[in-house]
């Protein structure tokens, strides 16, 4: 996966990076008008996330930056972010029910595996942090350029 980026920071051989979130807003007729629509105001669409990445090239504070992930690595944390919570309730669910037979109780449980897997998916966070996955392969503007 690539995407343009703005380096905000260097240090040594990384940089952070701040992406903006647009493809809610790519196709849109008031693309131009800052949070035109409801759906943008509702959902944050002139917020953007900021990342460390790994500098491949030489780049400066300002820099207009192409970054590179691995598709792979990119659908693998959105299925453990996404997937993983239906999975723990699902089991759960299913133990719960299979042990007291009572819906509720089973919904409950269900409830318990839900939460207990976005506590997995922070420790996973957590544990990832000082690793990086993303890499800056080219220089698409330097801040100098207009």
């Amino acid at each position: 996966m690539r995407k343009t980026a703005t380096v905000i920071k260097v240090s040594g051989e990384y940089a952070e990076i701040r992406v903006e979130r647009s493809s809610m807003c790519d196709n849109c007729s008031a693309k131009g008008e800052k949070c035109a629509c409801s759906h943008a105001a509702l959902l944050g669409a002139d917020k953007g996330m900021t990342a460390q990445a790994k500098c491949l090239v030489k780049v400066s504070v300002g820099d207009t930056v192409e970054i590179e992930t691995s598709d792979s690595k990119v659908l693998g944390y959105a299925a453990f972010v996404f997937i993983l919570p239906l999975i723990a309730f699902a089991v759960f669910f299913a133990a719960a029910s299979a042990i007291f037979g009572k819906e509720i109780l089973s919904f409950a449980a269900g409830s318990v595996g839900f939460v207990m897997s976005f506590i997995a998916v922070a420790i996973f966070e957590r544990s990832r942090r000082d690793s990086c996955d993303i890499n800056i392969i080219a220089v698409v503007k330097h801040k100098d350029e207009n």
